[in-house]
């Protein structure tokens, strides 16, 4: 117990505090033009929903002109004015990891038998590197401990020596052979393919005022997935305004089986198709 505590303690620094992830959010000002554009809803129907959750942006002058020009009245803009919550609470802050040595297996077994979030680990693995080799047996026992796919991809792909050793110089290449690559290089993979190896996936959440304008449809997305399958870039290619930050927002968060080539981890490019869809 004191040593699960011990880690516990070596690890999570700062707790996360909850935050209620249902409460919708405040309209961002792209999304308020353009419902103004479209004209889906009645002045009296969108004040209205000024009201119940408000705007994230202060109005300035250029935007009550492109508002105006737009055709809002002075009751639509004063609305913007006096329900602007943008100063929300401050974000929680970000869990502090030590620094130190590569972990090794049995640290990592042990953090994980403590109950640390696997995140947590592998955001750990990140930055100390792992002291050892991962074979069948030893992934076997990081996921028996309560980690997952996502811990052993970032063992393997952050190997180090436990004892930082003297970099050596470098050695010259022959003359017409060129050095090898450092890194694979990512690889494209189709969408439908690509889908199969999700293990994490959270849905979108749907945009008030889309909803309430009955916006729907599909926005195509561009994403980059690192070698241990976290998400770390997302482009959009297609898709309403309007919609497509929440695509953006939800893709970011999802997680594949580490891609394998010759039995190295690489990078994958690959692309998202995310469907807004008001039908039950």
């Amino acid at each position: 117990m004191k040593l699960r505590c011990a880690l516990l303690a070596l690890v999570l620094a700062p707790a996360w505090f909850a935050q209620d992830a249902t409460a919708p959010k405040p309209i961002d000002r792209q999304g308020l033009m353009e419902a103004v554009r479209i004209g889906g809803l009645k002045p009296e129907e969108l004040i209205g929903i000024i009201r119940d959750i408000g705007v994230d942006f202060r109005i300035q002058p250029e935007d009550e002109k492109q508002l105006a020009k737009l055709g809002a009245d002075k009751r639509l803009i004063e609305a913007v004015r006096a329900n602007y919550r943008g100063e929300t609470a401050p974000p929680p802050p970000p869990i502090e990891l030590p620094e130190g040595p590569p972990l090794t297996r049995e640290k990592v077994i042990l953090i994980l038998q403590a109950g640390v979030d696997p995140q947590v680990l592998i955001d750990l693995i990140k930055l100390r590197g792992a002291a050892f080799a991962v074979d069948r047996e030893t992934a076997a026992e990081i996921i028996a401990a309560g980690g997952n796919k996502l811990v052993v991809g970032a063992a393997v792909v952050n190997q180090r020596d436990a004892e930082p050793k003297a970099t050596p110089a470098p050695a010259l290449a022959p003359r017409g052979v060129a050095p090898a690559p450092h890194a694979p290089k990512p690889i494209r993979v189709p969408g439908a393919e690509q889908a199969r190896r999700l293990i994490r996936q959270t849905p979108p959440e749907y945009p008030v005022l889309a909803a309430r304008m009955n916006l729907s449809g599909k926005v195509l997305l561009d994403i980059r997935i690192d070698a241990s399958g976290e998400v770390t870039d997302v482009k959009v290619v297609s898709g309403h305004s309007m919609l497509s930050a929440a695509a953006v927002s939800a893709v970011r968060t999802w997680a594949y089986e580490p891609a394998l080539v010759n039995g190295v981890p690489v990078e994958v490019l690959t692309d998202v198709e995310v469907t807004f869809s008001l039908k039950k």
